[in-house]
């Protein structure tokens, strides 16, 4: 095989939550036929991305939640799962004690990624935002509880608020669990601080699959935001997307046209001939 071709989703396939558009399936699958493994490396659960990807006509990889577990599809073969433990969680929960926000705690694949919260622990105007948000994520499940004692293990955990607010409570949780900082949908200037085990990031999802895959070839990523970051820093060949962050934009070879403009599969054919 020549290579790894490792995609965020959103911002860098697809501006649509729930479809991809046909002539970059068609494009992905050319080089797929010419000898690229294709993965997608999303912050996304498994189950608002598993359908995107059906057009394939080749078994093809999607690491879900920073990487927190990786598949082999349409299979759904587990490559790796890398979850936090219960017992890290409780040394990191008390960090929101005095905090107006709270986590929002994934059940992951095996439980029907459904999205744990407990009202009690936001204020009323972010609990509306949360339900907004939770009625425009087709396919997930957000669910109130008091507590998330029924959770031994699980994926990725979300807190959401202002940038400022939670760089801050990303610092609290450094030596913790591993953090990045995105900016959210539906929820016109708020953030949302994604906490996955301590290691585990799009990064560590793409060496994960080098190591499976014996990949001797080279690596192109794509990618828009922080939580890309890792990626970009494991890659010979990184491609971002306008309007991404100053840090992506520096470690970037390559900044691509906006979506709509064909821009990733323009600078995916340059890639795959230079390299």
């Amino acid at each position: 095989m020549k290579g790894l071709i490792a995609l965020d989703i959103d911002g860098t396939i697809t501006n649509v939550k729930d479809r991809i558009p046909e002539e970059t399936l068609s494009f992905l699958a050319r080089l797929q036929r010419k000898g690229w493994y294709i993965s997608f490396i999303t912050g996304r659960s498994y189950c608002i991305s598993y359908g995107l990807f059906d057009a394939l006509p080749e078994p093809y990889f999607l690491a879900v939640q920073n990487g927190a577990l990786i598949l082999e599809m349409p299979s759904k073969k587990p490559i790796a799962r890398h979850y936090v433990s219960k017992e890290v969680f409780q040394k990191i929960e008390p960090l929101l004690d005095d905090s107006p926000l709270d986590f929002v705690v994934s059940s992951g694949f095996e439980n029907g990624d459904h999205y744990l919260f407990r009202p009690s622990g936001f204020e009323r105007s972010m609990l509306e935002e949360l339900r907004q948000k939770a009625a425009c994520q087709k396919g997930e499940v957000w669910r109130a509880v008091t507590s998330f004692d029924e959770v031994e293990r699980f994926p990725l955990f979300e807190i959401f608020g202002d940038r400022k607010t939670l760089q801050a409570i990303a610092r609290s949780l450094q030596n913790q669990v591993e953090t990045s900082l995105v900016k959210v949908d539906h929820m016109p200037g708020q953030h949302c601080v994604l906490g996955t085990r301590l290691r585990v990031h799009k990064g560590h999802a793409v060496e994960t699959l080098k190591e499976h895959l014996s990949l001797k070839g080279p690596v192109i990523v794509a990618g828009n935001d922080d939580n890309d970051l890792s990626m970009f820093r494991v890659a010979d060949f990184g491609i971002a997307m306008p309007k991404s962050p100053l840090k992506l934009l520096d470690l970037a070879h390559f900044v691509a046209k906006p979506i709509e403009e064909g821009g990733l599969l323009e600078a995916l054919e340059q890639a795959t001939c230079d390299l």
